[in-house]
């Protein structure tokens, strides 16, 4: 069977207070990888954080960003997995393929590299994902 997704680049987690949430993290063990940003592509502060090896990405959504409804669902946890990919429109394309639907366009991610470009699709039996092309 042909592998479509890379390793796991990071977990997505949506925050209702950034700073609050990276206290709590920092008070665990973990450690910042990435200061707090504003996104401005998403409308959205983000931090980058290495807990034991698994890096999460901490989102708080201004009430402006199109994913600020997302925490009445979801509130503090976690929301989707990054996946590495080598190249994000074949990658789309074949997920397509497997019922996923593109939520989000392929768009440059600042808070992780001045290169990054990701993509966000949603299957109605896993949720969402993300993808991510460095």
């Amino acid at each position: 069977m042909e592998k479509l997704l890379g390793n796991i680049h990071h977990v997505g987690y949506l925050v209702k207070n950034i700073e609050k949430s990276i206290c709590v993290m920092k008070s665990l063990g973990f450690r910042i990888i990435k200061d707090k940003i504003y996104d401005d592509d998403r409308d959205a502060y983000i931090c980058f954080i290495d807990g034991n090896g698994i890096i999460y990405e901490l989102i708080e959504p201004c009430r402006s960003s199109d994913i600020y409804h997302l925490l009445r669902h979801f509130r503090n946890m976690p929301y989707h997995v990054c996946y590495s990919v080598d190249d994000i429109e074949t990658a789309i394309t074949k997920l397509e393929n497997k019922e996923f639907v593109l939520t989000q366009k392929p768009a440059r991610a600042q808070a992780i590299s001045d290169k990054a470009i990701v993509a966000f699709m949603l299957h109605s039996r896993i949720g969402i994902i993300e993808l991510v092309e460095e």
